[in-house]
């Protein structure tokens, strides 16, 4: 089986090595949800649910992959003003 690593097309990942294997997972699927521009949209709740995981650790994942500079994560808006999925800048 190949390394979770080199899943998406031979993609690697920076620093993969200090990071834990669930961020590993998380980048590698909002990897997979990214179109050419590396913007991807999923909710915590479906980023969870797909993946298996609780959203709690779910939200670790992502702050450990902001802390690694890996994706940028900006709050998003409906017109309404309430909040929506944030969005998820693959570096």
């Amino acid at each position: 089986m190949r390394d979770l690593q080199e899943i998406n097309s031979g993609y690697r990942i920076r620093d993969a090595d200090t990071l834990t294997q669930k961020a590993k997972t998380i980048y590698l699927y909002l990897r997979q949800r990214s179109g050419r521009n590396g913007k991807a949209w999923p909710g915590v709740k479906t980023i969870a649910g797909d993946l298996g995981l609780s959203e709690s650790t779910v939200r670790r994942g992502i702050r450990e992959l902001q802390e690694k500079k890996l994706i940028t994560v900006c709050a998003a808006y409906r017109e309404n003003g309430g909040r929506t999925s944030n969005r998820y800048f693959l570096r």
